[in-house]
């Protein structure tokens, strides 16, 4: 059994010197706090490249019960979603797996490259007492293979994918821990706007990591009457109805560099294009 935790407490012992004219000492030991966390993860070992596998867990709250109630609907802010990413930041994949009444969580998945991975499980529960309604888990991977960690792209504006074109109009340089605009522009092969088809709930998904140490933030763009849409803690989410304008928010907590995944869904193929920002 495997175990990531979340929320931890305490979980350092603590030793407690006695004072007094006597010189005697005693002690006290606080043990392991109660905390939410990842058990009995699959896989353990290395996967294949290009090769399908499944990854199975279920989550385990404070009390050792498992994790059965999570928010449901069609909108972004509910279930888990399940974020695949290397840890060069050069391969992402985004996931929403089925849930079992009995809480496992189990989904078949492929990885294109060699290398180390993290999976970012970002969780959005109904736990009674629990204040953060959206948390995230985190469980390591290895696909095998030889691994050379890849440098971050210098930015680009404008990226062909698939025949989309997509076109940065806001700045790449971004001031921490301040709402900063994020304005993309997606026109098909043709030249003209595209229309998105929601998918995962959102017409558009910003997916921001930092390179290392893989600090996360997940906004959303939706339709404006779309459901579960509203903007979470950490979150933030726009709406729109103009076709090919993806304006999402970017609430970044750290400086330096950030890859940016832009996903969407147009004519039944979801796109994924990264850009590469700066905060100060």
């Amino acid at each position: 059994m495997t175990a990531r935790a979340a929320l931890l407490l305490v979980s350092v012992p603590l030793a407690l010197a006695g004072c007094g004219s006597g010189g005697g000492t005693g002690g006290i030991t606080i043990g392991k706090a109660k905390q939410i966390q990842v058990v009995d993860f699959q896989p353990t070992a290395p996967v294949q490249p290009g090769k399908p596998f499944t990854v199975s867990f279920h989550i385990e709250n404070p009390d050792g019960s498992t994790l059965t109630t999570y928010k449901s609907g069609s909108g972004p802010h509910t279930g888990v979603h399940l974020i695949f990413v290397r840890r060069d930041l050069d391969v992402l994949v985004h996931l929403h797996p089925p849930i079992g009444k009995d809480g496992q969580i189990t989904q078949e998945v492929t990885l294109p490259k060699p290398g180390p991975y993290q999976l970012l499980i970002d969780v959005y529960a109904t736990v009674p007492g629990q204040p953060l309604p959206n948390f995230q888990l985190r469980e390591n991977l290895r696909v095998a293979g030889p691994y050379t960690a890849q440098p971050l792209p210098p930015f680009r504006a404008t990226q062909v994918v698939d025949g989309y074109t997509f076109r940065m109009t806001s700045s790449p340089v971004l001031k921490s821990v301040t709402a900063e605009p994020l304005v993309v522009r997606v026109t098909g092969p043709d030249g003209k706007p595209v229309v998105f088809t929601p998918w995962f709930g959102a017409l558009a998904h910003a997916i921001f990591l930092q390179p290392r140490v893989l600090t996360y933030v997940h906004t959303h763009v939706c339709a404006p009457d779309a459901p579960n849409c509203g903007g979470a803690p950490g979150s933030p989410t726009t709406r729109t109805a103009v076709p090919g304008l993806i304006r999402a928010l970017a609430i970044l907590p750290l400086p330096g560099p950030w890859e940016v995944f832009i996903q969407c869904q147009v004519d039944g193929r979801v796109l994924t294009v990264p850009f590469t920002l700066r905060a100060t």
